[in-house]
């Protein structure tokens, strides 16, 4: 569903990321995608008929897309930096999943 770095097919899945930092008081908590956006938010504004911002997607034609439609049939969603760094994250997501 997640386009690395430099494409614009699919490779990777979302890959939720999840880490907790056990400190002296509250804990610190990151829970995020490596996609520009969570799968289910396209899916999400699919069914709301809303369009998505930019540079989120791609259609099948590898053009950049904000229509949650083309995107969730044959497109793919970018990582969230959509730069090297968070296309190795998503392949170490999708090494350890």
């Amino acid at each position: 569903m997640v386009t690395p770095s430099g494409s614009s097919e699919r490779a990777f899945g979302s890959n939720p990321v999840a880490i907790g930092i056990p400190t002296g008081g509250e804990p610190i908590v990151l829970d995020m995608a490596t996609s520009a956006m969570p799968v289910f938010k396209v899916v999400e504004a699919l069914i709301k008929g809303e369009i998505l911002p930019p540079n989120v997607g791609y259609d099948a034609e590898r053009v950049p897309t904000q229509d949650p439609k083309k995107i969730l049939m044959s497109g793919a969603l970018m990582t969230f930096d959509r730069g090297p760094k968070s296309s190795g994250l998503a392949l170490i997501g999708r090494a350890l999943g």
